[in-house]
């Protein structure tokens, strides 16, 4: 009884944090049907922009300019992470959605996050 009940409890917080995803992607002008469109499709180009936006997830300047502009800074971003600008520009929404992820108050889908990463 006491796990369904922290089940039911863990679920609606999941659909909480959703909820708010949603809601600070708009302020980005994305959604999650453009994030679907995003999301890389090579396991490799994957692994090299989750760890490029914990990188800027904790890099204090970055995130106050992607925070401020609602766009991620691709020229500084570039220099910091030594990804070429053409990766960065192609998968942006990707890593602002990561970065938010990241930064925000998203236990759960931080969580799914570190799972989600094919492993080999």
């Amino acid at each position: 009884m006491i796990l369904a009940e922290e089940n039911q409890m863990g679920t609606k917080e999941r659909q909480e944090e959703m909820i708010d995803l949603e809601r600070v992607l708009n302020e980005f002008g994305m959604n999650f049907e453009s994030l679907v469109k995003a999301t890389p499709k090579h396991e490799k180009t994957c692994k090299l922009l989750m760890k490029a936006s914990q990188k800027l997830a904790k890099d204090t300047e970055l995130m106050r300019e992607l925070l401020k502009q609602k766009q991620l800074p691709v020229g500084e971003f570039v220099a910091k992470s030594n990804l070429s600008r053409k990766i960065v520009e192609r998968h942006s929404k990707y890593l602002v959605s990561m970065v938010l992820i990241h930064n925000g108050p998203y236990p759960y889908l931080r969580l799914y996050l570190q799972t989600d990463i094919p492993q080999k």
